[in-house]
């Protein structure tokens, strides 16, 4: 915790998927339950109750272990968003900027 935030992550089938870092230590906690639920099963090891969860995990449950990672990512307190209010719009030098994470294979789009 020498950034003073929870870093969150999981194993899976020997890799660690980097989730991101939270500025609460229930948050991370929670960042992994999803990860391990998705990606490992609904028998997997997790911190708070599966119900919890059910809601959730039926919209995330198509997701690909990329777009999942990229979700919880989202959430995390080091994901930037700039000053702006809208997602996808980062302000640089006196200039707005706005991108799509992936289109057509290309990011940053």
């Amino acid at each position: 915790r020498l950034t003073r935030r929870w870093e969150a992550s999981c194993w899976v089938q020997r890799k660690q998927l980097y989730l991101g870092g939270f500025d609460e230590e229930e948050k991370a906690a929670r960042a992994y339950d999803v990860a391990a639920l998705v990606c490992k099963g609904l028998d997997a090891q997790i911190n708070f109750h599966l119900k919890d969860y059910m809601q959730h995990l039926e919209v995330l449950r198509h997701c690909s272990q990329e777009e999942l990672v990229a979700h919880i990512r989202r959430q995390s307190s080091a994901f930037s968003r700039g000053k702006s209010k809208y997602r996808g719009v980062s302000g640089h030098e006196l200039r707005w900027e706005a991108r799509i994470g992936q289109y057509e294979g290309k990011k940053n789009v």
